[in-house]
């Protein structure tokens, strides 16, 4: 139990297998997507997984955050 205990990292639960994707935008885009994220009380990282996941039809995963149709 004391193992386990050691390998848990600190902060909230895992959100599942993640990988990193880099894209390079404009500025401008990149301010818009942060306030809308800031906005919407969602970090850059989650607005983004949902809006893309919605674009595309797949699911963002069981702890992505706020569906941007739900958001306020």
């Amino acid at each position: 139990m004391i193992r386990d205990m050691e390998r848990r990292k600190p902060g909230p639960p895992s959100k599942g297998e993640r990988e990193e994707v880099r894209a390079r935008v404009p500025v401008q885009l990149r301010r818009a997507l942060q306030a809308e994220a800031t906005r919407r009380g969602m970090t850059f990282n989650d607005f983004v997984g949902e809006a893309l996941a919605e674009l595309v039809g797949v699911p963002y995963g069981p702890q992505g955050g706020l569906p941007l149709t739900k958001a306020s």
